[in-house]
């Protein structure tokens, strides 16, 4: 049964017709939410919305420009499930809170071993540790996947976010990354730099005997890292994409989404 909380969790609207975010960072925290069974209420926001609210509120910001000014960013959540409302921006420092303040060793998304005594990946993953690893999955895989999600991505703005988006990528259409036409060397190379990287998670998830998972029996953290990037490219990449993805390694991504299905839903 879900926790009683009355938690406001920040996400951006878009077109798409279930509504799944263009942020993995949004929807992973979506996904730890609903793993977590936490009650929570989300409020849609377009990109210009963000930062008027966010400064009324207080959520604080989650970078400094070059030029000074703030930048604010979902996800961020409101909790007020306690006398004195709580709020947080950026996706580990939610999680990190989430899991301090509604502890589950059943659900715990930063265990302090995996699950499965028997896991070949039985060490001790801090917080820290999943953050570098994090880092590291954005750091290969995302230069790879973003000729392939970009223009999806755009598409699925709304008309209230798309100038917001589009001044982001330098004010052109011309400026949004996309791969290649299909049928030519440059394509073939690009989705063999994105099976490459792909087969390296799942040469790390191999290590594994206690289940799908990257830690053990259950989902941690960064499963939902990469739960957020295969459902990035399932929602929003290029078409037939996601077809082809969900067959590599045996059918590893499409089983791996599969498995989470429950935590996926959009409240």
């Amino acid at each position: 049964m879900p926790a009683s909380t009355k938690i406001t969790f920040y996400d951006l609207i878009c077109n798409h017709p279930e509504k799944r975010s263009t942020s993995p960072f949004t929807s992973k925290l979506r996904y730890i939410l609903n793993y977590k069974q936490l009650n929570y209420t989300t409020q849609w926001l377009q990109l210009g919305e963000i930062e008027p609210l966010f400064k009324k509120l207080g959520i604080p910001h989650t970078a400094v420009m070059p030029d000074g000014s703030l930048k604010y960013t979902v996800p961020a959540i409101m909790d007020e499930t306690s006398k004195e409302p709580v709020l947080i921006a950026d996706s580990y420092e939610i999680a990190k809170y989430l899991e301090k303040m509604y502890p589950d060793p059943e659900r715990a998304v930063f265990p302090a071993f995996p699950s499965g005594s028997s896991s070949t990946a039985s060490v001790q993953m801090t917080p820290a540790m999943h953050a570098l690893v994090e880092k590291h999955f954005y750091t290969t895989i995302y230069p790879v996947l973003r000729g392939f999600v970009m223009w999806g991505i755009w598409e699925a703005q709304t008309d209230g976010s798309r100038g917001v988006w589009l001044s982001r990528v330098g004010g052109d259409v011309a400026n949004i990354p996309r791969v290649p036409a299909s049928g030519t060397e440059e394509r073939k190379e690009a989705v063999g730099k994105l099976r490459d990287a792909f087969q390296g998670l799942g040469d790390a998830i191999e290590q594994n005997t206690e289940g799908v998972w990257f830690m053990g029996s259950r989902p941690t953290y960064v499963d939902f890292v990469c739960l957020a990037t295969l459902m990035l490219l399932k929602a929003h990449g290029e078409e037939g994409m996601w077809e082809e993805v969900k067959t590599w390694e045996g059918g590893r991504w499409e089983a791996y989404v599969k498995a989470a299905e429950p935590w996926l839903v959009i409240v």
